[in-house]
């Protein structure tokens, strides 16, 4: 029997306090936005092209003319192919951004606040920006910067199984005894980088020297660099952050391919800041 007061789990109810640091957020960040040349999209709730790597926590169902729709699974992805195909013609503006929530398989409701720029693809204006945002807030975050090609590479140069950096397989990694990786497994700051850049290939020193350069140029009171962090990202495919509040992720963002070239952007997750 479900009481008539119970809500699904995974659903969201604010009152009160939290419905006014909710509120207090978003319209914070909608004035930083503007202020930023940003303008603002509201994508539908429903969509014919949600996809996500774990199609189980997509909400599928079939329209009237019996066709694959879902619940929003994703704002990144609407929005980009929306401004690039469907407003293309009415619009030349690249930077939007949007306050909505996303809904994943069987009722979760997850509350964003994020940013796109299409035809761009400077990862530092994107992380600055998810800094400043989020420091109007709390004063604890801290940017984690990635390349995801880091890890990709030294698998395949190393015959190191990719899984063993997925999984943060400390043990397995220092088994390889190779003193260069052993180096980047302790490095958290962008000048560590440095000295290890001579002792490896040149596909990979170029992709640490694009970390290096790019955790330099971004503006935030922390940034820590990761060089060997590698997760199964969404669409994610070169350099991605996290934004960290101790050992809470709040926020992510990165660069991609974008519908018509590259593109980046982030996401912040409201309710995470809501409990600060």
């Amino acid at each position: 029997m479900i009481n008539e007061f119970a809500i699904p789990q995974g659903s969201k109810l604010y009152f009160g306090a939290n419905a006014k640091r909710k509120r207090f957020i978003e319209n914070r960040c909608v004035e930083i936005f503007y202020a930023s040349g940003f303008e603002e999209i509201a994508t539908p709730y429903f969509s014919y092209h949600q996809t996500l790597k774990q199609q189980k926590d997509v909400i599928a169902f079939s329209d009237i003319a019996n066709h694959r729709v879902s619940l929003r699974a994703d704002s990144s992805q609407d929005v980009v192919r929306l401004i690039t195909k469907r407003l293309g013609r009415s619009t030349e503006h690249q930077k939007w951004f949007y306050v909505q929530p996303v809904f994943r398989y069987p009722t979760t409701e997850i509350h964003q606040i994020g940013a796109e720029w299409t035809s761009h693809d400077n990862i530092c204006e994107a992380a600055s920006l998810c800094a400043k945002l989020l420091g109007e807030f709390t004063q604890e975050s801290a940017v984690q910067l990635g390349n995801i090609t880091v890890p990709q590479l030294i698998a395949k140069e190393t015959g190191i199984d990719l899984a063993h950096f997925t999984d943060h397989n400390i043990e397995a990694l220092t088994a390889a005894d190779i003193p260069w990786l052993n180096a980047l497994i302790n490095v958290t700051d962008a000048d560590e980088l440095v000295p290890i850049m001579d002792q490896v290939s040149d596909a990979l020193r170029s992709a640490l020297t694009k970390l290096y350069e790019s955790a330099k140029a971004i503006t935030a009171e922390r940034v820590i660099v990761t060089p060997l962090y590698h997760t199964e990202l969404e669409y994610y495919d070169e350099l991605f952050f996290r934004c960290l509040v101790g050992n809470r992720s709040v926020a992510m963002g990165g660069a991609y391919a974008g519908e018509e070239g590259r593109a980046m952007g982030f996401a912040i997750y409201t309710d995470e800041l809501i409990s600060e």
